[in-house]
Order: structure tokens, then sequence, then C-alpha cells
């Protein structure tokens, strides 16, 4: 089924150097008296956040690692996250060993240090997860995992949200820290901003992990200013609502009137994920899905293959009439017919059958697939 997907801000990382060591004033080696090989440790800092290639940073946790506390390893992550999205796919293969030993300190300073925070802690998170390595940095998340939940009273609306984001990004199963991330995120849900609530129900369904006490006040935080939501926040949110289950006809029934009065701004993404999450939450909302139509309509040739086969279930699933929609989205997926994944077909074939608009081409098309 069709995943939103959603963009998401870091926390600043604090600018200030600390002391030298590892979190805990303690560096591994001597200090040199060259100031160039051995800056200060606020020079050190500036140093991480102005990398503008990998090579560059892993250049400086070669050169400095000893001597990194918990804000150079907050920034060093930070940076990762961020030259790590606009990198070769391979640039881990390249800087293996510095990544390792990067990931060793960072796992021991979550562990050990009395003077790291919840701020530090969730940006390191959050780069960790934005490197597109977190398959690989399983101690790496335990011991975030650990930390956090130890410092969660500490943790403000955006550092929650921004590690509920990390942990179901980086599909590492801690249900503790997620419990614990449900209490103090439903206690907060007032000092949530419209982005920070779209995330962190996103993050919980994403993870699949439930807290219908989250959900429901985050509804409640979320149905006083629905209007302050981006297009992509409705559309996550919503489809949050529906993946995780949670039944609320009130916060479907505002959704809808919101995403109405602008569904102009709505991309193919959006569309075809809010159409998703009202066919599989069953809330009828016939004026929505007209107007979700036609605005597809318009611009199926900018859909993704997933968006194309996620729209065509969710019109058939809703049991919303819609012939001329699904015959042009049949239309357009067969000739794009090489670009889908076999549960795309499928549910694709599904969806025309079940609304009972066989397309003979695309049919034809889909037995010689």
């Amino acid at each position: 089924m069709y995943m939103a997907g959603g963009a998401f801000a870091a926390s600043k990382t604090d600018s200030r150097g600390g002391r030298g060591g590892r979190g805990r004033g303690k560096g591994r080696g001597p200090p040199s008296s060259n100031s160039t090989s051995s800056p200060s440790p606020a020079l050190l800092t500036a140093n991480i956040k102005n990398a503008r290639t990998l090579d560059s940073l892993f250049g400086t946790v070669t050169a400095h690692l000893g001597r990194f506390n918990h804000i150079h390893l907050s920034a060093c992550w930070n940076t990762l996250g961020r030259l790590a999205a606009g990198a070769d796919p391979l640039w881990f293969q390249r800087h293996a060993k510095e990544l390792e030993s990067l990931a060793q300190t960072t796992a021991e300073v979550a562990e050990t240090s009395a003077e790291v925070r919840a701020r530090e802690l969730a940006n390191i998170a959050h780069g960790a997860a934005k490197s597109g390595r977190a398959a690989g940095l399983g101690a790496v998340w335990a011991a975030l995992a650990d930390a956090i939940e130890r410092r969660i009273g500490d943790c403000n609306a955006q550092e929650l949200a921004n590690v509920a984001w990390a942990f179901a990004r980086a599909e590492h199963r801690s249900s503790a820290l997620f419990d614990a991330l449900a209490a103090a995120a439903e206690k907060r849900a007032a000092d949530f901003n419209p982005q920070e609530l779209s995330n962190t129900v996103h993050a919980f369904a994403k993870a699949g992990h439930s807290s219908p006490a989250l959900f429901a006040a985050v509804a409640e935080a979320s149905g006083r200013r629905l209007a302050e939501f981006t297009p992509q926040g409705l559309a996550n949110t919503v489809w949050a609502f529906a993946t995780a289950d949670v039944a609320s006809h009130a916060f479907f029934e505002a959704v809808a009137a919101a995403a109405l009065s602008r569904l102009s701004a709505f991309n193919p993404q959006d569309l075809a994920s809010t159409a998703y999450a009202f066919a599989k939450a069953a809330h009828a909302s016939p004026a929505l899905f007209e107007q979700i139509g036609a605005s597809a309509a318009r611009r199926l040739p900018s859909f993704t293959p997933q968006g194309l086969s996620t729209l065509a279930w969710a019109f058939a699933a809703a049991g919303h009439s819609s012939p001329a929609l699904l015959d042009a989205v049949a239309a357009a997926a067969a000739a794009r017919l090489a670009e889908f994944d076999p549960q795309g077909l499928a549910q694709l074939a599904w969806s025309l059958a079940k609304a009972c608009r066989p397309d003979d081409a695309l049919f034809a098309a889909l037995a010689r697939a």
C-alpha cells in the first residue's frame, strides 16, 4: 500500500564547543601544541558543521575522534545526514572504517556520558536515520533508545517528534522507547506545531506501535489547527490514523473539510495518500473523492506507478464510482507497465476488476508481463 512520505526538520545542533573529550571531559590522547592539528572544542564544532563533503567530514573524524564530546558527535551526525543525502550511494564503502569508529564512540558516549542532553541525542538519531546506513548501526540505536528513555522528561516537542521519526525510519523497534515517547507526547500535544503532530503519528503508524491515547490527543490538538497544516501534513496525518486503525469520525470529517478547501495545492502523492486513508478507514466522503478524482485526472502523468495503483485501489475499495478516472488510470498504467512492481500490478488489476472497469489492453499487457 501507499506510504506517504514526509520531510522533517531537524533540531539545530548546539553550536557550543563544550569541553574536550568524550562527553566526560576526557580526551583519548594528549593534545598537540599545534593549534592547526588540535583545534579548540568550539573550532572543532565549526569545522564539523561547515564540512562540505563526506571526505572532509570523515577527515575530521579520523584526525580528532578521540577528542569528540557529545556536542561534536551531535554536529557530526547532523552533518553526515545532510551530506549523505546528496552523496554517491556507495559512500559508506570508502568510509567504512571511519563510520564504524564513529558509531562505536557514539554508542559509548550515549551509554556512559552524564553530560549528553536530550537535544544532542535527538540530533544524533535524526542524522543517523538520514545517513542511509541506519541498518548497520544497531549498537548506536540501542544505546540511543536507552539514553533517550532516561531523559524523556527533558525532551521538548520537536525532540520527541524527531526521535519518533528517526527510530521509525531506521526501523529499529524499541517498545519501551515508543511507550515513553507516547506518554510524553500525549501530555504535551498542545505544545506541538502542526508538522510535529503530523510526523509523530506518522512515525508511530510506520513503526506499527499502537498508542490510541496518543492518537486521541493528536486528534484533539490537530482539530483546532488543521488550517495550519501543509497539504503533505494533512495527507500524512490522515494516512497515519488509517494505517494505525484509529477510528475518529469527527477527525476524518474535519480533515475532509480542510482538504476540500485546499485540494488544488495537493501534489499527486498527497492526493493518492489521502484517498487511500479515507478508503482504508472506510470513511465515506463523496465530495472529497469527487474532487480528488477531478484533480488527479488532470495530473495522471505526474503520478508514480505506486501512486496510480494506490489511487485506483482507493476508489475501488471506497466503492466510489468514477469510471472516467479509472479508465484514464488504466491507460496511463498501460503506457508505463515496465515501471510497476508485482504488488503494484496486482493491486491495479484487483482495483479495476473490483470497480468493474476491466481494460482489455491493460489486462493483455498484464498477462504478458
